[in-house]
């Protein structure tokens, strides 16, 4: 009985395709609007979006444009901001235009994987859940500072995705992909794998010529990043003095990677014993998968799962000096973001053969990432800091500090605004 049931839903999704991905939509907007109710009923500034995006438009005009932070260039958010002031906005509603322009993002992510995405419908579908319902710490969550990391799946979707089903579409995919690779340095991280499977491709008479104006322009901004980077150095990681070695860190931080979407806040309490079995377990799981992959005439999902291992090689770097600190629920959680999400992704690529059974694999663990999620993170509500009553006092003729949220960051905004907005 159970069987039919499941047959017969599924064969109801598949008759209903556009109400299901609506009503998927649906369920992941729910989500974000109770892990973050705040940001919708009383938008507000959030760290750099406050103190970097609007403070820079605001007090230079367009001259911040291509202003960079921590090396690379952030223009969505700039010229939502621009733009924003530009057109006479008020400044109190400029906190909920980035809201708006936050979840533009993450409509154009769920469409995209919808439209693009090589697998079935129903696998699209879980991926889209996948997006919202991982049980990642809040930072990540509606706020355009961190939008970037999502916004980056848009690079392997068009790249390695579903083709384009024309000119216009793949004029539209290159416009997309000048904002993502200038929203983040992830061009520079994606280019060496992009350029041999390119390569692949070439070799085998299939690369098209869609293929290569993306793969053209995804390289021109990756070059564009790597001479901005240049002057950049790198960053000094020891705020927390947690110190530990670089071995049994970077192993805790495996296992954080590998368990956190399965056992959510728990992680931080297993023994370190435990963590090296289980650790040892999760990497035959993923030789599997990656063998299994392998047998797949589409790409796209052994290369998800390869660029998994670079973003978490990439953390190892960048935290190198503090790994005892990283934590998906508090400390560099939006380092964990898309290593889990790939292996998720590269998972959800493999061929379905027992369709029912499958599919209530999938149900059980998104649902189960779901529960972590709402019961054990829970909701983040930022405090009001009135930001009613500090929109009306900003270009009264006075330089005003503007505290924002996270607790401890301000912005500086000058008497009036810059003499070109």
């Amino acid at each position: 009985n159970m069987r039919e049931i499941a047959q017969q839903l599924l064969a109801w999704i598949e008759r209903n395709q556009l109400r299901t991905v609506v009503l998927v939509c649906l369920a992941c907007t729910v989500m974000l609007l109770f892990r973050r109710t705040d940001a919708f009923y009383f938008p507000q500034f959030y760290a750099e979006d406050g103190k970097l995006f609007f403070a820079d438009a605001f007090n230079e005009g367009w001259a911040s444009l291509f202003y960079r932070a921590n090396g690379y260039f952030h223009v969505y958010p700039r010229l939502l901001a621009l733009l924003g002031l530009s057109a006479g906005i008020p400044v109190f509603w400029m906190p909920t235009l980035f809201v708006i322009g936050t979840i533009g993002v993450y409509v154009l992510v769920w469409f995209y994987i919808y439209k693009r995405m090589p697998t079935s419908f129903v696998q699209r579908c879980f991926a889209i859940l996948a997006t919202v319902y991982l049980p990642v710490g809040h930072e990540i969550l509606m706020n355009l500072t961190n939008v970037q990391w999502l916004a980056s799946l848009m690079i392997p979707l068009i790249v390695l995705g579903r083709p384009s089903s024309g000119k216009w579409s793949t004029a539209l995919d290159v416009v997309i992909l000048c904002f993502i690779c200038t929203t983040g340095p992830f061009a520079l991280i994606w280019s060496p794998v992009l350029a041999l499977w390119s390569y692949a491709k070439w070799r085998n008479g299939i690369l098209t010529k869609a293929n290569v104006i993306t793969l053209a322009t995804v390289g021109l901004f990756a070059l564009i990043i790597a001479v901005a980077l240049v002057d950049h150095g790198s960053i000094d990681r020891d705020g927390s003095n947690a110190g530990g070695s670089m071995f049994f860190g970077a192993l805790q931080v495996l296992f954080y990677q590998l368990f956190y979407p399965i056992i959510c806040i728990h992680v931080a309490s297993v023994p370190f014993v435990l963590q090296l079995m289980l650790s040892a377990i999760a990497l035959v799981g993923l030789r599997w998968l990656f063998m299994q992959l392998r047998k797949n005439e589409d790409a796209f999902g052994l290369i998800l799962l390869i660029m998994s291992g670079v973003f978490f090689g990439i953390t190892l770097i960048s935290y190198r000096d503090d790994l005892c600190s990283l934590s998906p629920i508090y400390v560099g959680m939006r380092n964990f973001y898309l290593p889990a999400l790939f292996v998720v992704w590269a998972a959800l690529c493999l061929p379905i053969q027992h369709v029912p059974r499958t599919v209530l694999f999938w149900c059980i663990a998104i649902g189960w990432m779901g529960i972590q999620t709402g019961a054990f993170l829970g909701r983040k509500q930022f405090d009001d800091l009135n930001w009613k009553h500090e929109a009306a006092q900003i270009g009264t003729g006075s330089e005003r500090v503007v505290p924002l949220n996270p607790p401890g960051w301000s912005m500086r905004l000058n008497a009036d605004h810059a003499s070109d907005l």
